[in-house]
């Protein structure tokens, strides 16, 4: 009974100290147009499919590479298809695949490093070095090589990325991990007696939270720059599925012919949620911080 009534008493008081540093989000104007641009993503990402004014696997070989007309604002495609919905379609499989890295990566890099931080010793050395060799291998390469094992597609891709970018997030948190234990309220959970497994995954994991998730949102925008060169490489997203990166591909031949806009469109695309995506994560960072 006393242990349970001092258990009680010390989460309430505890204070989050990495959640709490978050005061507010004053994200500046660039944070804030950020934030705008990731909302439109996320919107043409879920309905993108349902916005596209036509068929975007449609193909009209007699409009091949024509220049816009009246309900086709932006032209069409090498095959005559419509590039406006080509784009908007393709927003969902061009930010699924990143949005998968993030969670895989984030998945595995919370589990190495709180786990890590809390025992110490020799599984804190061992996680230090996975997380050394792997930071010492370009992710890239890692992608390519795992499509050229396993083949084209976008499974082996997002896997080995995320396995890639699993060393990136997790020193961060092992950072904000091995902070939170030396924390008092740490020290009295344990001498209540409180299960290790209680206090990592109830208190912990949700104080680095904050830190997961601002890695997460800059992780994002390099993941869909690493994912749209496979697809550009033809490893990737295969045709006929709409894929901004591979649409920069398939477009470059238009533009040799004077009709960019499959290529350009597709690229501002690509170009404007990674750096959206890439300058909120760093805004969010700076506020966990408190700089």
């Amino acid at each position: 009974m006393t242990t349970t009534t001092g258990y009680q008493a010390i989460t309430l008081r505890e204070k989050p100290t990495v959640v709490h540093r978050i005061r507010g989000l004053e994200l500046g104007v660039t944070g804030w147009i950020a934030v705008v641009l990731v909302v439109v993503f996320t919107i043409m990402a879920i309905a993108g499919p349902a916005l596209a004014p036509h068929d975007p696997y449609t193909q009209d070989l007699l409009r091949a590479n024509n220049p816009p007309a009246p309900g086709y604002p932006l032209g069409f495609d090498y095959e005559g298809r419509d590039i406006l919905s080509r784009v908007l379609a393709g927003a969902r499989t061009s930010l699924l695949g990143p949005l998968l890295v993030v969670i895989l990566g984030a998945a595995l890099a919370t589990l190495l490093a709180v786990t890590a931080a809390w025992a110490r010793g020799w599984w804190d050395a061992s996680v230090n070095v996975v997380f050394d060799f792997l930071l010492a291998f370009p992710g890239l390469l890692l992608a390519v090589l795992s499509v050229a094992v396993f083949g084209k597609g976008l499974v082996a891709p997002v896997v080995a990325l995320a396995i890639a970018y699993m060393p990136a997030m997790g020193r961060i948190v092992r950072s904000g991990a091995r902070s939170e234990t030396s924390m008092d309220y740490v020290t009295a959970l344990r001498a209540l007696g409180v299960p290790a497994r209680l206090i990592v995954f109830r208190h912990l994991v949700p104080n680095v939270t904050p830190l997961i998730i601002a890695q997460a949102t800059t992780l994002f925008g390099f993941a869909l720059l690493d994912l749209s060169a496979i697809s550009f490489l033809g490893l990737g997203v295969q045709e006929p599925q709409p894929d901004w990166g591979l649409m920069v591909n398939t477009g470059a031949a238009g533009v040799l012919l004077g009709h960019p806009a499959e290529s350009l469109s597709a690229g501002t695309c690509l170009a404007l949620a990674a750096c959206a995506f890439t300058v909120l994560g760093l805004r969010l960072s700076r506020r966990i911080e408190g700089r």
